[in-house]
């Protein structure tokens, strides 16, 4: 027959297991949307840029909203400022 104090103990146990089994599933829950979105990234596909060599084709976003793309500045002198945190 097993006492209280065992009884309180076996459901103290049962409670960790089940909290970090949730944990444990939410953060795999987080790394997989992370990976989903860095994966789609289209900054990926592009690699790195080389001296001398054309820029890939990419869009951003400016101040206003609208979506602008580099080849809209095809045979013109682009400046791009690139600030990171």
């Amino acid at each position: 027959m097993t006492t209280r104090k065992e009884r309180a103990a076996s459901r103290r146990r049962q409670q960790k297991i089940k909290t970090t089994v949730f944990v444990a599933g939410g953060l795999l829950v987080i790394i997989a949307i992370g990976l989903l979105l860095f994966r789609n990234s289209p900054t990926q596909a592009l690699g790195p840029a080389v001296v001398g060599q054309p820029l890939g084709d990419f869009s951003l976003t400016d101040i206003s909203g609208k979506t602008v793309r580099l080849s809209d500045y095809a045979g013109q002198v682009v400046l791009i400022n690139a600030w990171a945190t």
